[in-house]
């Protein structure tokens, strides 16, 4: 009897041994590599289509129900069904993500890839800063516990290099952090860590292109417009003119009003970012540029020897400096809203104190109030993505010189731009095999671009309205080599309304009608997207070849028909030290107005410009 109740318990246990075997394997899950959810992406993605990619992710959709499997295998599954979710635009993609964290809650490699899919494919204009920092600060704590529980891996090294430097990365724009957490070497507890950061821009440059964000960009243009205010009967081609004998411009006058002022300009900002507030931001600009505007549109190259010029210019080339400072504050957010869109909002306000403008008066100070305000949707239509860009700037001018109806003044800015950025592989021609072949080849972007900006600017009943429709594309290959071409279709004319009537008239002695193309190539010397990890130095390094010409479109616009071409340099380097990204803009031009000379040879001008940017957004 003895022996037959030992008999049934060793039966018992052994078939409770068999019931229980297959939850004691699941006990402890197998430590999986997360760097084969990126291997199993980049075979299922490698040479094929977007339509192949989508249908490789029906496949495994039906894999991830099995429930006998080990959690840790389906987390790696997940894995790569949400990346290759975001590689075709799938907005399910982060709730795979999601799972697979859940499935291998230890594992900081999900949560890498996790955030790297806010950082890299989703945002609009920017990547969704607060959303991909929540999950690169999970795998850092992660990290830490995997560190103090002795699991830490070989290839957790690598993971956390790559967290460190996709922070690095993403937080570029803020500058030098002044609390230490945030920046590199963050800290895994720096998350909800208010952070305060300080960024700059400093510039020098010889060019006939403001510098200034809110200047007019169109040289050719703007000098036209400049030559025919200064030929009209109101200045120097009326009886008004002081010396009737030099009624009308001169020769020696229409080739002076191009000009290249040295120019030096530099901002600051203080940043305070905290999650999920977004980023504040405290900004001071001061720009100088010399012997850049015309005292008098009586006399755009000076006083020469006329007798009654001193009475309106006291410059002898007729050129005075202008000095501005800009004191605000500015605030910017990403906004996932998903299954709609992504938007990024932005708002600044600015006192703005320059002095130089006002002609005829070269040291009166103007102060006014600057408004801004831009709004980007962003969303993918299969693997593509499209975003349009709506912005305004309304400058409150003071009140101008002259008699009281006269002296209304304002300025508007309106930009509108839409953009399809084409995400999917393309056969393209390759030398790979050592001959001519094509094979299809993902790229970095290939992107449709067109927009508007009209600038109104209100001189008491005169307004002078700038306007430029442009069309564009920018092909960013999976090589070395990226092109951009751009046509600008640009305008300017000159309004005025009768005091009398409220009748509005144009002046057609006042316009320009004129056509832009911009080709600009580039080389990657140094690629950032080859160097995942940290990288001390030059993490990106770029060749750029800018070429533009300026078409008059009629007889009046012709004058200043010009060529520009040169070379530039685009770097970013991380510091070892400080930990911010410092962003280095170098580059000659030559410009030539063939159009005009001094008797003897064409315009010509040698132009430069050296930029350093600690943060402040993109090359």
């Amino acid at each position: 009897m003895k022996r037959f109740f030992q008999g049934l318990a060793a039966l018992l246990s052994l078939g409770a041994g068999l019931v229980a075997a297959p939850r004691l394997a699941h006990a402890e899950d197998p430590e999986l590599n997360p760097y084969e959810c990126l291997g199993r992406y980049e075979a299922a993605t490698g040479n094929r289509t977007i339509s192949q990619i989508k249908q490789e992710i029906k496949k495994r959709i039906p894999e991830l129900d099995n429930k006998d499997e080990p959690k840790s295998v389906n987390a790696m599954k997940h894995c790569v069904v949400a990346m290759l979710m975001s590689r075709t635009g799938d907005g399910d993609a982060p709730l795979h993500y999601e799972i697979a964290v859940k499935n291998a809650p230890q594992e900081p490699g999900y949560e890498l890839w996790f955030a790297n899919h806010y950082s890299m494919f989703r945002g609009a204009r920017s990547p969704v800063t607060e959303t991909a920092e929540v999950h690169y600060y999970a795998s850092l704590k992660k990290l830490d516990a995997l560190r103090a529980s002795g699991k830490y891996r070989a290839y957790h090294a690598v993971v956390e290099e790559w967290t460190k430097k996709r922070l690095m990365v993403l937080y570029q724009q803020d500058g030098l952090h002044l609390i230490p957490g945030k920046q590199y070497p963050q800290k895994p507890g720096g998350l909800y860590r208010p952070s305060f950061s300080v960024g700059a821009i400093a510039g020098l440059s010889k060019d006939t292109r403001d510098f200034n964000r809110k200047g007019d960009w169109n040289e050719a243009r703007t000098f036209t417009l400049e030559r025919q205010f200064a030929n009209s009967d109101v200045r120097a081609g009326g009886a008004s003119r002081p010396d009737p004998y030099l009624k009308g411009l001169k020769p020696f006058e229409h080739y002076a009003i191009p000009r290249a002022p040295l120019r030096y300009h530099l901002d600051a900002k203080l940043r305070y970012r905290q999650n999920p507030i977004g980023a504040l931001d405290f900004t001071y600009d001061q720009s100088h540029a010399e012997q850049a505007q015309i005292t008098s549109f009586y006399f755009p190259a000076g006083c020469g020897l006329a007798p009654l010029c001193n009475e309106l210019d006291g410059s002898k080339n007729g050129l005075n400096d202008v000095n501005v400072r800009q004191i605000g504050g500015a605030y910017e957010r990403v906004l996932p809203l998903y299954p709609l869109f992504d938007a990024k909002v932005g708002l600044s306000y600015k006192r703005v104190h320059r002095v130089g403008v006002v002609e005829f008066l070269p040291n009166k100070a103007e102060d006014f109030n600057l408004y801004e305000g831009k709004l980007a949707l962003s969303r993918f239509v299969g693997s593509d993505k499209i975003t349009a860009e709506l912005g305004y700037t309304y400058f409150d001018m003071p009140l101008g010189q002259g008699p009281v109806a006269e002296q209304s003044r304002s300025r508007h800015i309106r930009s509108a731009l839409l953009e399809y950025a084409l995400y999917s592989p393309l056969v393209l021609p390759s030398l790979a095999a050592g001959e001519p072949s094509f094979l299809r080849t993902p790229t970095r972007g290939w992107y449709f671009y067109t927009g508007i900006v009209q600038d109104d600017e209100q001189y008491g009943f005169r307004t002078v309205t700038k306007r430029d429709i442009f069309l564009g594309s920018r092909f960013e290959g999976s090589g070395i080599f990226d092109i951009t071409l751009q046509g600008t279709y640009a305008t300017g004319k000159q309004t005025f309304s009768s005091a009398d009537t409220g009748m509005l008239y144009s002046d057609p002695s006042q316009s320009y009608n004129g056509f832009r193309t911009n080709l600009t190539p580039q080389l990657r010397i140094i690629n950032p997207d080859a160097i995942p990890g940290i990288s001390w130095g030059f993490d990106s390094l770029m060749l750029v070849f800018p070429i533009s010409h300026d078409l008059g479109l009629k007889k009046a616009s012709k004058d200043y028909e010009n060529i520009r071409a040169g070379v530039e340099m685009w770097g970013r380097v991380f510091s070892p030290v400080l930990g911010p990204a410092f962003l280095m803009t170098a580059g000659y031009n030559y410009q030539s107005f063939y159009n005009i000379n001094n008797g003897a040879n064409p315009k010509g001008m040698h132009l430069f410009m050296l930029n350093l940017r600690m943060g402040w957004g993109d090359l």
